[in-house]
């Protein structure tokens, strides 16, 4: 049991440190939704998901507000 309280806590803190408007960059995103980069690219290419801003071609970075709302309707599914 302290193992999941202690991931619990973990997961509340990402939730609650990643912003609620802005931009931000692909770690962050992964970091939120508990998924690696490279599924966050992979959703990038469903047309649900919010689509990446690409400011340079080594950057690229997404809308807060958008990724939110994005978990916010997929809760609301099931």
């Amino acid at each position: 049991m302290y193992f999941h309280s202690e991931t619990s806590n973990r997961m509340l803190k990402q939730i609650n440190s990643f912003p609620e408007s802005g931009n931000v960059r692909i770690k962050n995103v992964a970091q939120f939704l508990s998924v690696s980069e490279a599924t966050v690219w992979r959703r990038a290419k469903d047309p649900d998901f919010p689509k990446p801003i690409k400011l340079t071609p080594r950057i690229t970075i997404f809308d807060a507000q958008e990724i939110r709302n994005w978990v916010d309707s997929k809760r609301n599914v099931r």
